[in-house]
């Protein structure tokens, strides 16, 4: 299993190219996903999911909705009957059998880095024992250095960015010393990208001498709205990816599809060289 972390230091788009991501590899790549929430409820990827939330919980008036979130799943772990078995359980299923969704905390937000909470470090094992992949949006205006030096051996790191030199320049400062690094395990997403600007993406990797894999995601007016008005499944309800994109939906969701894929073989080749590493010690 591995967590694809989105960054953006704090500017909060990441939470949409996180959820878009776990919407499509839930779609179209056999793997089963956890989208989770390390933030407060109803911030972060919720934002974008709060009609599918209210929709289900409607569905089921039963139940609370703390019983379908991080919460819940602490909650289990420290008694210990937190399984692999009954994790979705404590989840909302955004695409059945493909998609779950573990939502935010009352309180507080979720510390990834080190873990020191035996809670967290239970709930988190169990999920790597559920899902194939784990996404989650990195709150909080850490630099992305930070968030490197605490990352577990498997997690990429997919760094969110606005097409502008200023942010550009202090990101690629930022994590220079990773780079020279076999298979670092860093992605670029260049959010509301202009294909038309001279800071295109073959110009950003050649002005900073990058290899890092990099995907423009451009801005679409009514991807946007339908996060707003926060029912972002709608979306990707409405349009489909094809093979061949030619108009701007149709292109907004390549970029996520291609997207997808490279993070999917960046996460095959960090657990293959995490194999090979148990295998020769």
């Amino acid at each position: 299993m591995s967590r694809l972390l989105f960054w953006d230091g704090g500017q909060g788009v990441a939470a949409e190219i996180a959820t878009a991501c776990a919407i499509m590899l839930g779609l179209h790549y056999p793997k089963r996903v956890l989208l989770l929430n390390q933030g407060r409820v109803s911030s972060g990827p919720e934002e974008g999911l709060r009609q599918s939330i209210l929709r289900h919980q409607a569905g089921r008036a039963d139940e609370s909705l703390a019983e379908f979130g991080v919460d819940a799943l602490l909650r289990m772990a420290a008694s210990g009957r937190l399984k692999p078995e009954n994790f979705a359980d404590y989840t909302l299923p955004l695409l059945r059998g493909r998609l779950d969704l573990a939502g935010g905390l009352q309180h507080g937000g979720l510390a990834l880095g080190g873990e020191s909470d035996r809670e967290v470090t239970a709930m988190l094992q169990m999920a790597e024992q559920t899902y194939d992949l784990v996404v989650m949006h990195l709150q909080g205006r850490r630099r992305l250095s930070e968030a490197l030096r605490s990352r577990h051996e498997g997690d990429i790191m997919i760094a969110v960015l606005p097409q502008r030199r200023a942010q550009l320049e202090l990101f690629f400062a930022d994590v220079a010393p990773y780079l020279v690094r076999q298979h670092p395990g860093i992605c670029v997403v260049i959010s509301s990208f202009d294909a038309n600007s001279h800071w295109n993406l073959a110009n950003i990797q050649r002005r900073y001498k990058s290899s890092l894999p990099i995907f423009g995601i451009p801005h679409h007016s009514e991807f946007s709205d339908t996060w707003n008005d926060q029912d972002i499944l709608s979306f990707f309800r409405k349009y489909k990816w094809v093979p061949k994109p030619k108009n701007a939906h149709q292109q907004l969701l390549d970029q996520f599809y291609r997207l997808g894929g490279k993070l999917l073989k960046l996460a095959e080749v960090k657990a293959h060289n995490g194999s090979r590493q148990e295998k020769g010690a």
